[in-house]
């Protein structure tokens, strides 16, 4: 990620899908131009929320490292 350059956060599409409550989207732009997509997508449905990421990384990116997320959350949570 160092090498890349974030773009702008926007409001992803995927907002036509049943139950989302929210979703955006951010490029992450390559040295070459090319952009690695992210989009996160929260839903709620029966009682409880869920979180989707999506990743859409260029095929030209052939060696990459591991690519994973963190998400925080306050100490008072309960249950995950």
């Amino acid at each position: 990620m160092h090498a890349l350059a974030p773009g702008p956060v926007q409001r992803a599409s995927v907002l036509e899908e049943s139950h989302v409550l929210f979703a955006h989207q951010q490029d992450w732009i390559g040295k070459a131009g090319e952009a690695l997509r992210h989009q996160q997508i929260w839903r709620k449905a029966s009682g409880h929320y869920a979180i989707e990421e999506r990743f859409r990384i260029p095929e030209a990116w052939e060696d990459l490292p591991r690519v994973g997320i963190r998400f925080e959350v306050p100490a008072s949570v309960q249950s995950l």
